[in-house]
């Protein structure tokens, strides 16, 4: 049992390992071997096939030229508040030091892969320091995240993933040290160096500003009230120029649902999809609970991959209703049993967490990336878990004998789980080196290589576009950085049809009716049709084609027919 003082209050930490001993050298060839593979799956002048990691850039690239915070790929180029600014402003240094581009694409996935390398160190440093667990699992931990496909894949992309996960790492160690320094003096500068990290988190992804209420709220529950002000105050000053920005520049109304996708998460929700109704808020908690379950499974052993399954609870919503309330209430009573009866010491931890994934619950999104940032936590607590089943729950019911066993069988499956992670990884650096871009860990492999489809196109669009054509498509920041063309999406996504439905149906994006609206409206040249990312697009063109020849020509086809290339008449679209 270990008990340190918060100035005024006392924490013990009951859930404290007995034994601490540990090959800690082994924490370096984890280390070596991951950040090898992320080395590996580094594309170095491809950027852009996730769309989101375009933005980045396109953002970047307005800031290191004078452009502002702003969306310049597009024909209308929005200020940007949909994504925090610090990422982008650290990409747009890298991109003063090396202006060229795609040259500079190298150095920026090096700070993906930096951050992620320091996430994995200050995650192992944090768990053993403030004893989360013993040294040993902490290895094992780190590891089995380390080596996690979706790890090495966002780890060597320019996607702000592994920053954030960073940054709030070293907020959270920063902030459990604070409260154990030694004099007044280092105290409060241990917190004003956590709020600031707090906030810097929160201007990466806006999902930190859990972090920074978890922290306050940590802070009051053992009663710190002048450093949890020191702390609010502090967070406040750092993010309130970004907040402002957000309210200064907001959309103007008028704005189409595509276009609200793209400047404003928060304006596009409650705009388009209306908030989300309340059987469809069901909807999204009980699946997204449901995935992230297969998730932290597919963590622990990637037998169990992580797949979208087709199940829809809309059916019979208030019946699903009070089950999940149910669930939910009983899982509650359950926990305060056993914190009761372990006389658990709620920490920092559990706090930032119990925010974090209920955020993650509720948000409309398929939230399989959010999982990746927290991912030593959630094998934190599934090993708690598996402990207190195999020591309390069978030892108790079954006896020794069964209680080893089960010992043994729950070390195979993280044995056998950390080995596949590790093979599975591999394999997806293959698949990268094979075909010249990163391939997320579900998906199949493509028809051709980066060259052969999407850079050819590129090339092609390069050559045969005027400069001031726009064209339209779902990569649309990869053609503007590569081609100089602005370009814009033709159809806004409708994520609770796209991913929480029981099948696929023309909700998922807009009508045909407003895409032809925003071809006309962005005056559209060409349309970058990648039909294995755009099946109802692809489905919306052949139907345009047999019924309005004169609309469309096909002007571009790769050689795998995975990137096609149809020049839009505007003459005939707007009779």
């Amino acid at each position: 049992m270990l008990t340190f003082s918060f100035g005024k209050s006392n924490v013990t930490n009951l859930a404290e390992p007995r034994d601490y001993r540990s090959p800690k050298f082994l924490l370096i060839p984890v280390l070596l071997v991951s950040v090898a593979l992320g080395l590996c799956n580094i594309c170095p002048g491809v950027v852009g096939n996730y769309h989101d990691d375009g933005i980045y850039v396109v953002t970047a690239k307005a800031m290191a030229t004078g452009q502002g915070y702003r969306l310049i790929s597009l024909p209308n180029p929005w200020p940007q508040t949909k994504y925090p600014v610090l990422y982008p402003f650290l990409l747009s240094l890298i991109w003063r030091v090396y202006p060229h581009f795609p040259d500079n694409v190298l150095p920026m996935k090096l700070l993906s892969l930096a951050s992620a390398l320091g996430f994995l160190l200050i995650s192992y440093r944090f768990l053993t320091r403030f004893h989360y667990t013993a040294p040993a699992m902490a290895i094992g931990i780190i590891a089995m995240a380390a080596w996690w496909p979706w790890t090495v894949y966002f780890s060597s992309m320019v996607l702000s993933e592994m920053p954030y996960a960073f940054l709030s790492v070293l907020a959270l160690y920063v902030i459990e040290g604070a409260l154990r320094r030694p004099t007044e003096r280092s105290r409060n500068l241990w917190i004003t160096a956590a709020a600031t990290l707090s906030a810097l988190a929160y201007l990466t992804r806006t999902v930190g500003l859990l972090l920074i209420v978890g922290a306050i709220i940590f802070l009051l529950w053992h009663q710190q009230w002048r450093r949890s002000l020191r702390f609010a105050f502090v967070s406040l000053i750092i993010i309130t120029p970004w907040v402002a920005w957000t309210y200064l520049v907001a959309p103007p109304q008028g704005l189409s649902p595509m276009e609200l996708y793209y400047v404003s998460y928060t304006h596009w929700v409650s705009d388009y999809l209306g908030g989300y109704l309340s059987t469809a808020t069901l909807n999204v908690f009980c699946k997204n609970l449901f995935y992230c379950l297969s998730g932290i499974i597919a963590l622990s052993n990637p037998v169990f991959v992580y797949v979208p399954l087709p199940v829809n609870f809309t059916v019979h919503a208030g019946i699903m209703a009070a089950l999940v309330m149910a669930g939910l209430g009983l899982g509650a009573l359950l926990a305060l049993a056993l914190l009761r009866y372990f006389r658990y010491q709620l920490r920092l931890l559990d706090i930032y967490m119990a925010l974090y994934m209920a955020s993650v619950l509720v948000w409309p999104w398929s939230p399989l990336r959010f999982l990746v940032p927290v991912a030593p936590f959630l094998l934190l607590y599934y090993s708690r878990l598996m402990e207190l089943v195999t020591e309390r729950v069978i030892a108790r019911l079954a006896g020794w004998r069964w209680q080893r066993l089960a010992r043994a069988l729950v070390i195979g499956f993280a044995a056998s789980g950390l080995v596949l992670n590790l093979a599975f990884s591999v394999v997806i650096v293959r698949e990268t080196m094979t075909y010249g871009f990163q391939l997320p860990p579900t998906a199949k492999s493509p028809g051709g290589t980066w060259d052969s489809s999407s850079g050819a196109a590129m090339r092609w669009i390069a050559a045969h576009t005027p400069a001031e054509a726009t064209l339209s498509g779902v990569f649309d920041p990869m053609v503007y950085l590569y081609t100089g063309r602005h370009a814009v999406r033709g159809f806004a996504i409708n994520p609770v049809e796209s991913f929480y439905a029981a099948t696929p149906s023309r909700r998922s994006i807009s009508e045909p009716e407003e895409v032809v609206d925003n071809w006309r409206r962005f005056n559209v040249s060409y349309v970058v049709l990648i039909p294995d990312a755009e099946p109802l697009l692809s489905r919306y063109l052949k139907n345009m084609l047999v019924r309005h020849p004169q609309w469309l020509s096909l002007s571009y086809m790769s050689p795998t027919e995975s990137v096609i290339i149809f020049q839009i008449h505007q003459a005939a679209l707007r009779r």
